[in-house]
Parts: structure tokens; C-alpha cells; sequence
């Protein structure tokens, strides 16, 4: 049996080693997604919430003399806020520390730990608030009776396409093991596959194949979700929906904050049995491209539920209709929809079936946010300690003792925040629905 006779220094740094090549293995999805560093002191003073600035839409005008017809500039953001850090926390004595590899092991199911839990995280915001969804009423497979998983991807990425949305940091999905049993030896022997083989190191990334029905990356994942079926039976109340492009809104103070132009509030008779990531649309509620010329598309826009607060439920995408008569000049070229919202117009569930979702989505429409940790300032000197980052995660792992327990303990965090930046493009698409 080995003898440790490594310093505090050294296990630290063979900790930090360890946390790198775990995340560096695990960061399927993270490394797919966008990266954003909030400015540490301004979230200080606003309980670590932060606010992004999103992709600008402009509208074009035709004529030699346009003098007087120039509009104003409309920022939208987003906004997202740190929550607490995601840690393991563990207490070792003396006679567990005999043997230096015991530890090491230690570290590494630490890293694996927080590594998985990140994904997780990161696969359930998506598949909750994503927008996108393509059902199938049939199950995915190569039989007569039972869809391709080619051509669920298909569907997914020529909705991206025809609606205009902007994929040029490319696209991935991300396939649950029975969409991947029933779909992937097609996807990878197929003609799709012009190289006729596998990446060496395909299988541990969890790849299973490049440019398959116009998608960039197709991956296999075992943190994607289940998400839950809805018959509950809804339909709007209050009235028209009007909702409107918004960079900022009037507070009770007098001032002026952010508003988060992913999200609108719509009135229903009940929300009664409805869940947070159900998927809806209503019937000839279409989608329009999100280029500054609309057309009107041959789909329905789709919505997910982000929060309910009695019968108030807030959907994403904003739905912003082109045939609002208030949705003029600069607000004009962010309507996702055609028509307005009626009130007593029903919302079609989509998600009409448990089951197990499939990750489709533009790799800029997932942002994941990361702070380091702020325990450099000189009131914590003494503690051992240090900070790493991995990609886009910031993080620290420390240690200290008890001579009188003859105990030690270390602690590994991370700190970071999922958002869904472009919920059109981001999404399920799930088999086996009524």
C-alpha cells in the first residue's frame, strides 16, 4: 500500500487535475452551449442577477429619399441570476488517507459528481423552457409503422431553417439511449455518414455522428429528461393578447428596468394540473420567419409554460403577432407570430404522452453564465485553497483540518447558471404522442 507523503499543495493540485479531465470528458451539452462572464461587482449589488444583451432585429426601407423615416434602436436582453454554489462537501480521518490514491479516487467521483449534475441541469432547462417541439404519434424506428430518427431531426432543423433563425455557431441534438437504439445504427451507417466511419473517440464523447439531417452534431446523452403528458383541457381568457417588444418597463420607484423579452403572460380559465416545460400551440397561431421581411409559415408557433402564479401563466416566446396594429417601426421585426392570441382560443397540448426527450437546438441558444468564487480577498488568506476553471465553469477546491479529530475536510464547487437565450431555437422532439 502507498504512503502519502504529498504536501497540501501537491493534493491540490492533483485535485484540480482530476476536476479537469472529469468536466473535460463530461461537458457534452456545456461545451455545445454559449458562454457569458457577468460583471462580478454589479452582481453584487443586484442578488447576483445579471442582464444580457440578445441579437438586435432591424427593419430595411426601399427609396432613394428616406430622410425622416429613420427609427430608433431597440435593445433587448435577457436576464439570468447566479444561484447558490453546487458543492461536495466531505470529511476523511486520518486512517482513510493512508493510502494517497484513496483520495485521488475521492476527487474524481467529486468531479463526476458536479460534472453530471451540471449536464442534468443544463439538459432540463432546455427541454422545459425550449420552445421548439416536434411530436410524432409514432415511435421512432426503421418499421413501416414507426418514424425515422432522421427524419425528427429533419423536421427540427427545417423549422430552424425556414423561420430564419440565426444557426451559424452551428446546431446539435442530443438523443435519449431508446431514440438512440431505434435510430442510431441508421444515422451512423447511412449515406449521411460520407466518411464511412466513427470518430476513435466517438463512443466516450457520447458522438454518434456529423451533419445528419442538416444538424452539426448529433450526440447521445443520459441526463436527457422525461417530461410528463397533458390532457388538461385550457383556453385563454381576458381578451385579446397584445404583447409587445420591450427594452425596459416603468418600476414602482419611478424608474425605469430590464424587461426579459423571452416571456409574455396570458390569462386562462384554469391552470389547474398544468406543469412548468408543457409544450402548446393554438390552432392557426402561425409562425412568421424572424428576418425583417415576415412570411408566414406553414406551422404553428410552438410554446412552453416558464412559470403559472394562479391562472397566470407565463409562455415563451414572447408572442409578438405582426397583425398587432401597435407592432409598428422598430418594434415590427421581432414578431414570432401571425395573428394575435384570441381570448377562448384553446391550447393544444403537445406534450399529450410521458416520455423521454430528445435535445434539439442552435448552439447559441443555450447561454451558460459562471462567476468565480469569491474567496480571494484577504479575509480568507488563510484558508488553503484555489480556483480553476474548465471551459466556461469557475470553481474552487479547498481543504482544512482538526488536530484534535485528526480529520480532514475538503469542499469542490462550482458556481453557474442554465438560460435559454433563443427559445425557437431550442427544444424537444419526443415520439409516441396522441
Amino acid at each position: 500500500m502507498a504512503s502519502s507523503n504529498l504536501s497540501q499543495g501537491q493534493v491540490i493540485t492533483y485535485a484540480q487535475d482530476e476536476v479537469i479531465n472529469v468536466f473535460e470528458q463530461l461537458m457534452t451539452f456545456t461545451d455545445a452551449s454559449q458562454v457569458y462572464t457577468p460583471d462580478a461587482g454589479s452582481m453584487q449589488r443586484s442578488s447576483e442577477q445579471y442582464w444580457k444583451p440578445v441579437q438586435q432585429a432591424v427593419e430595411t426601407i426601399d427609396g432613394w429619399d428616406i430622410e425622416g423615416q429613420e427609427t430608433g434602436l431597440l435593445e433587448l436582453s435577457i436576464g439570468g441570476s447566479l444561484d447558490e454554489p453546487n458543492n461536495v462537501y466531505k470529511k476523511l480521518r486520518a486512517d482513510d488517507l493512508r493510502d494517497e490514491t484513496s483520495l485521488r479516487r475521492q476527487m474524481r467521483a467529486a468531479a463526476m459528481g458536479l460534472g453530471a449534475t451540471m449536464e442534468q441541469r443544463g439538459l432540463a432547462k432546455a427541454a422545459t423552457h425550449g420552445a421548439l417541439c416536434i411530436p410524432s404519434s409514432q415511435a421512432y424506428g426503421p418499421g413501416n409503422l414507426q418514424k425515422p430518427v432522421w427524419d425528427a431531426i429533419a423536421e427540427a432543423e427545417s423549422r430552424m431553417f425556414s423561420a430564419e433563425m440565426d444557426i451559424t455557431r452551428g446546431s446539435c441534438a442530443f438523443l435519449n439511449s431508446n431514440t438512440y437504439r431505434a435510430g442510431g445504427k441508421f444515422l451512423v451507417e447511412s449515406s449521411a455518414n460520407f466518411g464511412n466511419s466513427v470518430p476513435e473517440d466517438a463512443y466516450m464523447k457520447g458522438e454518434i455522428q456529423k451533419q445528419i439531417a442538416g444538424i452539426g452534431d448529433v450526440y447521445r446523452h443520459n441526463k436527457t429528461p422525461r417530461i410528463a403528458g397533458q390532457s388538461a383541457s385550457v383556453t385563454v381568457a381576458g381578451g385579446t393578447v397584445s404583447i409587445l417588444p420591450e427594452a425596459n418597463e416603468l418600476l414602482a420607484n419611478g424608474s425605469k428596468g430590464n424587461v426579459d423579452n423571452r416571456f409574455g403572460v396570458i390569462s386562462v380559465d384554469s391552470a389547474t394540473g398544468l406543469n412548468i416545460g408543457d409544450k402548446f400551440e393554438f390552432d392557426g397561431v402561425k409562425a412568421v420567419t424572424l428576418g425583417s421581411a415576415k412570411k408566414v409559415l406553414d406551422y404553428n408557433q410552438t410554446f412552453t409554460i416558464a412559470a403559472i402564479s394562479g391562472n397566470d401563466l407565463t409562455i415563451s416566446p414572447r408572442p409578438m403577432a405582426v397583425q398587432d396594429p401597435l407592432m409598428v417601426g422598430k418594434l415590427a421585426p421581432y414578431a414570432n407570430i401571425d395573428t394575435q392570441i384570441q381570448s377562448g382560443e384553446a391550447l393544444v397540448f403537445l406534450n399529450t404522452t410521458t416520455t423521454d426527450t430528445n435535445i434539439i437546438m442552435a448552439k447559441d441558444s443555450m447561454v451558460i453564465a459562471s462567476q468565480p468564487i469569491p474567496y480571494s480577498h484577504e479575509m480568507f488568506q488563510g484558508l488553503d485553497a484555489e480556483e480553476f476553471s474548465v471551459g466556461p465553469i469557475n470553481g474552487m477546491i479547498g481543504f482544512e483540518s482538526s488536530l484534535g479529530k485528526l480529520t480532514g475536510m475538503y469542499r469542490m464547487a462550482i458556481w453557474y447558471d442554465w438560460q435559454v437565450e433563443k427559445p425557437e431555437a431550442c427544444g424537444i422532439i419526443i415520439p409516441s404522442q396522441a
